[in-house]
């Protein structure tokens, strides 16, 4: 009696019916469901570490049974993981899909999670947790990941593959460089009698456009380039602004302003006015130059990138 309830729950943390068990011979024909509106994988920064850049895209495999002392392999489920934006190793958005299993008890579901990477001697994990409680590791050796559970006999294993995919080639489109003047630029040093607040902003910043919270979507993402070329005083600052393209189509492009740094409560502030007449503001938080919209609830966190004029 022992033995039965320690299976059934395991049955039930994969998600996998209990009665499939009576099914040993049946292979789930049809694949894990995912969104209707389809997936996008961003592609990662490519400051993070390798390991960890490692686990964006599709990855999907076949949940089996293990059974001890004569190991046998059976399938039961198809399960695809979507690592679909890697924001930082604490902060990864996820689609964990399980796919119908062999005897319809159960239907095929698909949910969104905040997931974690983290390394222990040398190896990275994924994990993510259920709202039922129910905790999913995800180990990535090699070119693959690997995940299992179970009690005493029997344990559940999966090996996922990484799978090509369109999504990720539209995520190639937007993760194209935006464009810079024909002409090229050049970040002078500023005097270094200026306030190290102020110099600070000189060099070159990248980051991506996204929606937030980040759970309202991934669509019409863009990437940008803001290059504070010369800082001849606070309120005299050339910059170029560089934006790539967008899911939906809008082309890149890149403009020189005249611009000002100022302090604005307990942050300095880089301003400038578009060609609209529309004022577009980056402030200094850390290490990072940040920017929003409230009107379309769009942010950006840009970085310095080395500069090499």
């Amino acid at each position: 009696m022992q033995t039965m309830i320690i299976s059934v729950l395991v049955f039930l943390w994969l998600g996998i019916s209990p009665g499939l068990a009576a099914e040993k011979d049946k292979t789930p024909s049809l694949e894990p469901p995912l969104p209707k509106k389809g997936v996008r994988v961003i592609p990662p920064d490519p400051q993070l570490p390798p390991e960890v850049r490692a686990f964006s895209g599709i990855w999907e495999g076949t949940y089996s049974l293990y059974s001890q002392p004569q190991p046998a392999t059976i399938n039961y489920a198809r399960a695809i993981l979507v690592v679909e934006q890697i924001i930082s190793p604490e902060k990864v958005q996820v689609i964990y899909s399980l796919g119908p299993q062999a005897d319809d008890w159960g239907k095929p579901s698909w949910k969104k999670y905040w997931a974690t990477i983290s390394e222990v001697n040398g190896s990275y994990s994924l994990t993510f947790q259920r709202k039922d409680g129910g905790v999913h590791t995800f180990n990535l050796k090699g070119d693959k990941l690997t995940t299992w559970f179970g009690f005493d006999r029997n344990k559940y294993h999966m090996e996922m593959t990484r799978r090509p995919d369109q999504p990720e080639k539209q995520s190639d489109h937007l993760a194209a460089a935006p464009p810079l003047p024909p002409e090229g630029v050049k970040v002078t040093p500023p005097n270094p009698q200026l306030p190290p607040e102020i110099r600070a902003f000189s060099g070159t910043w990248e980051g991506t456009w996204s929606f937030y919270p980040h759970e309202a979507g991934l669509e019409n993402r863009r990437r940008a380039i803001l290059i504070v070329e010369e800082i001849v005083s606070p309120e005299k600052v050339r910059v170029v602004y560089s934006w790539g393209p967008t899911a939906d189509g809008e082309k890149p492009g890149w403009r020189r302003y005249w611009g000002s740094i100022a302090k604005e409560k307990d942050r300095y502030v880089l301003s400038y006015k578009k060609q609209d007449g529309k004022p577009m503001t980056f402030a200094l938080a850390g290490n990072q130059l940040v920017s929003w919209t409230d009107k379309w609830k769009l942010q950006i966190k840009m970085s310095l990138k080395p500069d090499k004029s």
